[in-house]
């Protein structure tokens, strides 16, 4: 699976107030192409100003944050943004260190990345073999628009 996230400071797609927009492949009639490639768009400049009371939101805001104040604002609402925020300071302090993390973290993302698609390829062969689409739900933790995407993927 490739998942791109493009992260912008500007409005990058003007036809929406969204700051979260996720794109798919799909032909002129809606047919999706493949569900092992998306791409995500975060706009910074579209945050709103008071919490929408996603997650999302959060880390916009975590990510946007120019000052110390406005981390420890943001970290004191969510400890695991806290985590971070700790972390980044830990980072920022040794470039080493932070290579090694970020070498580490693209790692663990591919090998994420490489159970995900074993799995919906299990799946997706479960479903050709005449499988139930409930049972197959329940056994991998798929939500019905994982089913609909899979039967369109090639996996």
């Amino acid at each position: 699976m490739a998942i791109s996230i493009i992260i912008t400071d500007f409005t990058l797609i003007s036809e929406n107030d969204k700051y979260h927009n996720r794109y798919t492949f799909r032909n002129e009639d809606g047919l999706q192409f493949t569900n092992v490639m998306e791409i995500n768009t975060l706009e910074l400049s579209k945050i709103p100003p008071t919490e929408d009371g996603t997650l999302l939101w959060e880390w916009m805001k975590f990510l946007n944050a120019e000052s110390k104040e406005e981390f420890d604002m943001i970290a004191d609402k969510n400890p695991v943004i806290k985590k971070a925020v700790v972390r980044l300071e830990q980072l920022s302090q040794d470039e080493r260190t932070r290579m090694l993390y970020e070498s580490q973290q693209l790692r663990e993302w591919d090998v994420a990345l490489e159970k995900k698609g074993a799995i919906l390829s299990i799946a997706k062969s479960m479903l050709d073999d005449g499988e139930s689409v409930e049972k197959v739900m329940r056994y991998f933790n798929l939500t019905l628009e994982d089913i609909e995407e899979m039967k369109n993927a090639d996996y």
